[in-house]
């Protein structure tokens, strides 16, 4: 009997972490801080596929969890510090500012290749797509208004301080921008180059994140296969498709097992099985396909 199985979201077992230590400074104090990255995560997100709906990246349950280490680490050292809340946002962006810059196509091979956020503390390095998407994450677990601004050929944090005047501002809101790839820039700070440019905003707490895990196999000449979809995200995924195209090994699909779904809400599950005729044909691998609202959110391959 031929068979596959996939698991894309974390299962909780120890499977080692990754150590890194970081140090920066903030005003006239130097703070460091150690973390140890559970190996899954890290190696469940690299294989994740790419997408630009940005909130996918930060506002999941999976990220969130981990990055309440640090959420509790910045609050004990502002409360110690008797910070308020804009000196608690410059403390996290001096973290995140102080990582080297590295273009995605030297550090990756791409031209543009986000980084989740758990990524780019383990590579310690990101360009200001990667920088944006973390510094967002951790303002976002501290429970901040924030959303990730858009220009031509750059990405940014805004974040909504009240009592203070912004320095960009969606839909009558006033947001501070922050500038994530260098410390010469304060909260609230627009570099010269980026204003009057156009921009976009993009909400973080109306993104899908979807996760999966199937097993399916061949039993003579019938294939079939049962899963379930999870939305780990804060967004309602709507128009779900999941695929598996069943190949011969020679780049042909034999054929294909698809459910639909009207929409998943924020922690909610799905649950599907199916089969399929194949009879003398012999499937030997699976890719399979999470799309959303006709977009590509998840893929991956089993043999």
């Amino acid at each position: 009997m031929v068979s596959w199985e996939t698991t894309t979201f974390p299962t909780g077992e120890n499977s080692g972490t990754i150590t890194r230590e970081f140090e920066w400074e903030c005003g006239n104090s130097t703070f460091t801080w150690q973390t140890e990255i559970p190996r899954e995560l890290y190696e469940i997100q690299q294989r994740r596929h790419r997408i630009y709906d940005y909130g996918a990246y930060i506002a999941d349950r999976f990220t969130q969890q981990f990055f309440a280490d640090l959420s509790t680490e910045i609050e004990s050292v502002a409360s110690s510090n008797r910070y308020d809340r804009r000196e608690v946002v410059e403390l996290a962006s001096r973290f995140v500012q102080s990582l080297p810059y590295t273009a995605d196509s030297i550090s990756t091979g791409y031209s543009n290749y986000p980084r989740f956020p758990v990524e780019t503390l383990v590579d310690e390095t990101g360009d200001c797509e990667d920088t944006s998407l973390l510094l967002a994450a951790i303002l976002y677990g501290l429970g901040y208004r924030v959303g990730l601004v858009e220009f031509d050929s750059h990405l940014g944090v805004v974040v909504n301080l009240d009592g203070v005047s912004g320095s960009v501002t969606f839909d009558g809101i006033e947001y501070s921008y922050i500038e994530p790839t260098n410390t010469d820039w304060d909260v609230g700070e627009l570099p010269p180059r980026l204003s009057g440019t156009s921009t976009t905003l993009h909400q973080i707490d109306d993104s899908p994140s979807l996760y999966t895990s199937w097993t399916g196999g061949r039993r003579d000449e019938t294939v079939s296969c049962t899963g379930i979809v999870v939305n780990a995200g804060e967004g309602t995924a709507s128009d779900v498709l999941f695929q598996v195209l069943l190949n011969d090994g020679r780049g042909e699909i034999v054929t294909a097992l698809e459910q639909e779904w009207e929409s998943i809400p924020p922690d909610g599950e799905r649950e599907w099985q199916d089969e399929v005729y194949v009879g003398s044909a012999h499937p030997v691998s699976a890719e399979w396909r999470l799309g959303v609202e006709g977009l590509l959110h998840d893929q991956g391959e089993r043999e």
